[in-house]
């Protein structure tokens, strides 16, 4: 049985049934019309941008845009309707049927996408949307993971429940069928006594995972129930114990349970992601969670500490890729926040953290995301390149936001303030509860692009998610002094210095991964704007 919806293409824009505006821009609708026309047919990046944006110079993010728009439209989130080859260009995969007996009216063109059980028909104009109401059908969820409650009450207990929360998070955000909230929402959200379901949908989350753990000695014991929120029922409760050197295979047997509990078929490279093991030493696995820790603390002490973390676990396995991949990103967090003693050193000692990760894992995502941020922090920026391993990270993590929003910031670095604005805006609208340096990226866009009233309210919510972020407390300094609020610079400056930075204005403006003169020259009025010290 199908079921359909009309949509109608009428003076470039695409309509619904009832002749309301979808929400697909110009340049999109276009592009979705180019691709049909294509009739199967794979078209380069080039054509597409000849056709869709002629006489213009067209970005990869223009196009990029366009394909994530047709992808929301047609519910395509496994990429199977509107497919991307690598180094070759899109098509719609679909054949088509010609109608044997045209009406009068025009020649009717069907694309059945069997792998979705959608359908598109073109007439005059006019798009049929049809999907199959008897096949299952992989959507993104929301899904909420919570600290496990510990049972012993000791330290250690504590640590154990809830880093393994945190990998348990980390592993469904690798599945593509999920939209997982961050760790430092639903650690912190409510009060750990309320019930998951009250705390889920605080967060906008359609299902909860919650249990408890109890850890002594050699032994552990586990119970993690998934519960459907908007149903009020448990979907799948499980009870695991055994010794430490099983619990990463505990982990990813409760990875399995969730997304079999969700979803009726599970993506082939869902299913090769989960049964893929990082390591098989317990111990390297648990010095990268200590590592992640320490380092979302931002402070020089703590970085330094995660990186003597990361290397215990390189020397217990040294085939981890992940460890090198963190190490590498560590490596990007210093240079931004000038931690870094021998620049040049640290340069090619985390190129080659990075690059050992990918030759380890070469479907790494973290890798290309470290490599993305390094090529930017630098003194030898490198934009294009950053941009080149932002797109693979995207590619090969499609379901995490991270290397898109970074994506937007390095377009804002190269002085694209507004386009930036438009990338980071709408990743942060789809994300159920954006992290702290998500809304850092927008406020600096917003402040380039002069709009300082929007980049205040951007940066506050980055400093209340994370008071300490020495990012946010830059650019909110800069941002009240564009906006002539000396007072509350004075404030933020207080704020910043108690972190144990240098407030003046050199030592501020050699932090800014900015390379635009215009952009530069704007950041150093609006400092000077605040009566802070040159040196």
């Amino acid at each position: 049985m199908l079921g359909e919806t009309f949509c109608h293409l009428k003076g470039g824009m695409l309509l619904d049934e009832r002749g309301q505006p979808l929400a697909l821009r110009a340049k999109s609708v276009l592009f979705l019309k180019t691709l049909l026309e294509s009739n199967g047919r794979i078209l380069s990046k080039s054509e597409l941008a000849d056709k869709v944006w002629p006489g213009m110079a067209v970005t990869d993010e223009s196009i990029s845009q366009c394909v994530a728009d047709i992808r929301r439209i047609l519910g395509d989130e496994t990429r199977a309707v509107l497919e991307t080859f690598p180094k070759q260009g899109y098509r719609i995969n679909a054949r088509i049927v010609r109608n044997s007996e045209p009406t009068s009216k025009a020649r009717k063109l069907a694309l059945l996408a069997a792998s979705l059980g959608l359908a598109i028909a073109v007439v005059i104009g006019v798009l049929v949307f049809e999907r199959r109401t008897d096949a299952p059908t992989v959507l993104r969820e929301v899904i909420a993971v919570f600290p496990l409650r510990e049972e012993g009450g000791s330290e250690e207990q504590y640590y154990f429940a809830s880093q393994f929360a945190e990998e348990l998070n980390v592993r469904l955000t690798g599945l593509s069928g999920f939209s997982v909230v961050p760790s430092s929402e639903s650690f912190s959200v409510g009060d750990p006594a309320d019930l998951a379901t009250s705390r889920a949908k605080a967060l906008g989350a359609r299902y909860a995972v919650d249990g408890k753990v109890r850890y002594a000695g050699q032994q552990f014991w586990i119970a993690v129930e998934l519960i459907d929120v908007r149903e009020n029922k448990a979907l799948w409760a499980g009870k695991f114990e055994g010794s430490p050197d099983q619990l990463m295979q505990v982990r990813d047997q409760i990875t399995r349970e969730i997304a079999d509990a969700v979803f009726t078929t599970l993506a082939p490279f869902d299913r090769s992601r989960i049964e893929s093991y990082e390591t098989v030493n317990l111990l390297a696995y648990e010095e990268v969670l200590r590592g992640r820790r320490v380092a979302a603390s931002f402070s020089r002490e703590e970085n330094q500490l995660a990186e003597r973390h990361f290397r215990h676990a390189i020397e217990l396995d040294p085939t981890y890729a992940r460890a090198y991949a963190e190490l590498a990103a560590l490596y990007a967090i210093r240079f931004e926040n000038g931690w870094t003693v021998l620049s040049e050193a640290d340069e090619i000692k985390s190129l080659y953290f990075a690059n050992l990760a990918l030759e380890l894992d070469p479907e790494l995502w973290l890798a290309h995301y470290a490599l993305g941020r390094l090529h930017t922090v630098f003194g030898e920026k490198n934009y294009e390149l950053a941009e080149h391993h932002l797109e693979l990270a995207m590619a090969l993590q499609p379901a995490n936001d991270d290397a898109r929003v970074y994506y937007g910031a390095v377009k804002n670095f190269q002085g694209e303030a507004e386009f930036a604005v438009e990338i980071l805006e709408q990743a942060i609208s789809s994300h159920p509860s954006p992290p702290f340096w998500y809304y850092l990226s927008l406020g600096h866009a917003l402040f380039q692009a002069k709009r300082h009233e929007e980049a205040a309210v951007a940066l506050e919510k980055c400093l209340y998610q994370m008071p300490s972020a020495p990012y946010c407390l830059r650019f909110q300094i800069a941002n009240f002094g564009a906006l002539g609020l000396e007072d509350d610079a004075g404030w933020t400056i207080e704020e910043y210095e108690l972190l144990g930075f240098d407030a003046s204005v050199s030592s501020i403006m050699d932090l800014f991964v900015l390379q635009d003169p215009t952009a530069l020259a704007r950041l150093e009025t609006a400092l000077r704007a605040t009566g802070m010290p040159e040196r």
